[in-house]
């Protein structure tokens, strides 16, 4: 397993601050954010050409696309293996509504600031009428227009929310993460924050909340590692699950546990 830097003694959250400003992005993930960014070009050339067959042959595959992908698969080992678990936290909408009902009962309120666009695919698109709607493509142009913004959203943010899944999941396996590490985090979860705002699209709220949970104390997370799993609520257990496996990490980093 891999330990992020060496770990020190003192208030962790201070030392996590502290060590951020003097931090950049890793170069792995300013070459994911530079390939993510590079894609909305190419998929907005795509859209924009002579392909108006193959968008409507694609539109809509890339909606289950995340779920399926490597780094969700990761993070649904880490957890119990279920479908449902695993669609509790990769669907935007079950985890924008998760999160705060998880952190009031970790932390005794919501951290993570969510607005109704996180619960959601946002997209430029949704501003105009629906292309299949009466009158929206009288002359075949804005109808077309929608198609293209609607396409392109839908792939970026299906690219983007599984490298979300990717950092999760890679997170997860980490046994040991020291104040250094959490600070090298959160400058990478920024930076990809930062990155996927760039290509006109709200992060995952699942990346929202990595935030947080990687800016606490480690006296916080202890009290956190006790709150037991509620029966019949596999999808409140799965976030649960997943940030306790973040909880003992940095408390082992913290020299804690």
């Amino acid at each position: 397993g891999e330990e992020l830097a060496v770990g020190g003694s003192g208030d962790v959250s201070d030392d996590v601050e502290g060590l951020k400003g003097s931090m950049l992005p890793q170069p792995n993930i300013t070459q994911v954010g530079e390939h993510l960014l590079s894609l909305v070009q190419e998929l907005e050339a795509f859209a924009s050409s002579n392909a108006l067959p193959d968008l409507l042959l694609l539109k809509g595959d890339a909606v289950n696309l995340p779920a399926q992908s490597a780094g969700w698969a990761m993070v649904k080992g880490l957890l119990d293996g279920k479908e449902d678990s695993l669609e509790a936290l990769c669907k935007r909408s079950s985890c924008a509504s998760l999160i705060p009902v998880v952190e009031g009962a970790v932390f005794g309120s919501p951290l993570t600031s969510i607005t109704p666009a996180d619960c959601g695919v946002n997209s430029a698109a949704n501003a105009y009428s629906d292309p299949l709607d009466g009158e929206a493509d009288t002359d075949g142009g804005r109808g077309t227009s929608h198609l293209v913004l609607s396409f392109v959203n839908e792939w970026l943010t299906a690219l983007a929310d599984a490298t979300v899944g990717l950092l999760a999941g890679h997170l997860a396996s980490i046994p040991v993460l020291t104040p250094r590490g959490c600070a090298q985090l959160l400058t990478d979860v920024e930076y990809l924050s930062n990155v996927i705002n760039a290509m006109g699209i709200r992060p995952h709220v699942l990346l929202l909340h990595i935030y947080q949970i990687l800016s606490q104390k480690p006296d916080n997370l202890l009290r956190a590692l006790d709150i037991p799993q509620v029966k019949a609520r596999h999808d409140f257990n799965a976030l649960l699950k997943f940030d306790q496996i973040l909880f003992k990490s940095m408390c082992r980093g913290a020299k804690k546990l």
